[in-house]
């Protein structure tokens, strides 16, 4: 089987498939990993990944002028099958008519909750955009209904309950602190308004008015971070770290803090699980599917939020109830090799 693997930047094949791309190439299988242009032109680090000009990380008005060369990356590759990921490349190549089947690899839908005018628009596009898939791989309960409600009768349809999975020995168990004086939290996210980190800083204020000694580390960036940091200058406890690599962070601390608006599924949450870490965040689409979550309150409701913490805090009971092994990379891998070899054959819309 010759397999196309295309998502919009290379920072995603490079964040997410390097696995499974060499676990297909061992397999006797071709694979053609191919993005949009990254800084500077360059493509993904994936040896033999291509780069197809006018596919960005958002639509723009030139991004029709992708289709061409979509059509030509799939002649010239001669593939049997395109595994397409994140929302522009994904919605490009389905509309290319590129002459192979289309497996679409949804990291999460971009809306949640029930239907809504400004929702709309990006729903009735999905419902069009079946028309010329596959295949699909869903990540959480919500989209999984979504899905399961729209397509047609015999079109695979795959839900990864761990994401693409973990390296399971790059993230190693660690015993919870035996410290249950203060409660040690951790942050890791994108600092902007969807992610919500404002919410995080809110929390740990309002358990420290409630009597509880709490500290958080704050890992990442983004647009909102001068205000995270003006907003954490005023709250004992919170501690802005920026960009940095979550595992020590995790080792010490009792839990990971996902204040999120919307997840496909959290990346850093499964993290967090394979550490031996709980996930408390807002009963929200993706986190509440997260192993080991434990979730109350709508985005943006802090009280919600700030009295499941204090509640799980209290009970004593730290530790997630997570089977350590269902986060392995190679489990989610094997579903969607399977789901592959299903649409081979098939064409856009039968």
């Amino acid at each position: 089987m010759r397999i196309g693997l295309l998502t919009s930047v290379p920072e995603t094949l490079d964040a997410f498939f390097p696995d499974w791309v060499d676990a297909w190439r061992q397999a006797g299988w071709a694979v053609s990993p191919a993005s949009g242009p990254g800084p500077g032109g360059r493509a993904a680090r994936i040896p033999g990944a291509a780069v197809i000009p006018g596919i960005t990380r958002s639509p723009r008005p030139a991004s029709g002028a992708a289709h061409r060369h979509l059509r030509d990356w799939v002649t010239r590759e001669r593939l049997d099958v395109v595994l397409t990921s994140t929302a522009t490349a994904s919605a490009l190549v389905r509309t290319a008519r590129v002459g192979a089947p289309v497996a679409y690899f949804c990291h999460g839908l971009h809306w949640a909750g029930g239907v809504s005018l400004r929702t709309t628009v990006p729903r009735t596009l999905e419902r069009s955009l079946l028309r010329a898939t596959s295949g699909v791989v869903s990540l959480n309960s919500e989209d999984d209904a979504w899905f399961s409600a729209h397509l047609r009768d015999g079109q695979p349809h795959v839900r990864l309950r761990a994401g693409v999975g973990l390296h399971l020995e790059s993230w190693p168990a660690v015993p919870i602190p035996d410290d249950r004086t203060t409660l040690r939290l951790v942050w890791v996210s994108e600092m902007s308004a969807r992610k919500r980190p404002q919410d995080a800083v809110a929390v740990v204020r309002g358990l420290r008015v409630a009597g509880l000694d709490v500290e958080i580390s704050m890992l990442g960036d983004g647009p909102l971070i001068d205000q995270v940091r003006h907003l954490a200058g005023a709250t004992p406890g919170v501690h802005v770290v920026g960009r940095a690599d979550p595992r020590p962070f995790l080792s010490t601390a009792h839990a990971l803090l996902h204040t999120g608006a919307w997840e496909g599924l959290p990346r850093v949450a499964l993290e967090a699980a394979a550490t031996g870490r709980a996930v408390l965040g807002y009963d929200v689409k993706g986190v509440r599917d997260a192993p080991g979550s434990v979730v109350a309150g709508r985005a943006g409701d802090v009280a919600a939020l700030r009295e499941s913490v204090a509640r799980w805090w209290r009970s004593g009971r730290l530790e997630p109830r997570v089977d350590r092994g269902s986060l392995d990379w190679r489990l989610a891998h094997a579903e969607v090799t399977e789901l592959l070899a299903a649409v081979v054959g098939r064409t856009p819309g039968s």
